[in-house]
């Protein structure tokens, strides 16, 4: 998060409601980079999504020809941004899922990043492999890692920054603010409510 941060995205906690959606990103000329995050999701998982969606602003600003998937490109970049090879391929040798557990709170990643990091490594064998993601399957861990192995929360503060200091130092109104974003004054301050959180926690 504070990599993103300091690079200059901004992080915007987002409900898609009932749609089935990690994130998305825009970048319009002239704007920082914003990256609409579903923060119903674990930690793992938000942090892969984000670099996720980094992959897709670095590479992916011009339209691929269509024999490229760039989902598949935009993987392959969370994994190696947050599992680099040279500096992960030492720790993948005889997997095991109470490794995998105590892995994921070093790389902060999910069990399930780490075992397909060690397979797209070729760290293990396809035996192996199908072995562990039965195991994996069996334990529930392909839904849901134990809760134990949570991460800590990162919380975005790029965005609230931002409208506090056009709230509290530029003096912009709830209205004014309102009528930047095109929304109704009641609208602004239910999603963008200043100096309140706005993200739910999965317990």
């Amino acid at each position: 998060m504070d990599v993103l941060e300091d690079a200059g995205a901004i992080v915007i906690p987002f409900d898609f409601e009932d749609a089935n959606i990690d994130a998305i990103h825009l970048w319009n000329p002239g704007v920082p980079p914003l990256i609409f995050t579903n923060f119903n999701r674990t930690m793992d998982r938000i942090r892969f999504t984000l670099c996720h969606e980094l992959g897709h602003i670095i590479m992916h600003r011009k339209p691929p020809s269509e024999d490229v998937d760039i989902e598949e490109q935009a993987d392959r970049f969370s994994s190696e941004f947050l599992m680099p090879r040279n500096e992960i391929s030492h720790s993948l040798g005889g997997i095991t899922l109470p490794k995998l557990a105590a892995l994921k709170p070093y790389w902060k990643v999910s069990m399930n990043a780490l075992l397909k990091r060690a397979v797209d490594l070729n760290k293990i064998t396809e035996r192996q492999s199908r072995y562990l993601w039965t195991q994996m399957g069996k334990s529930g861990y392909r839904t849901r890692e134990p809760i134990e192995l949570d991460l800590p929360f990162e919380k975005p503060s790029m965005l609230e920054e931002i409208l506090q200091v056009h709230h509290s130092e530029l003096k912009y109104s709830y209205k004014d603010l309102s009528n930047v974003t095109s929304l109704t004054e009641s609208e602004f301050q239910n999603i963008y409510s200043i100096g309140k959180p706005r993200i739910r926690l999965i317990k």
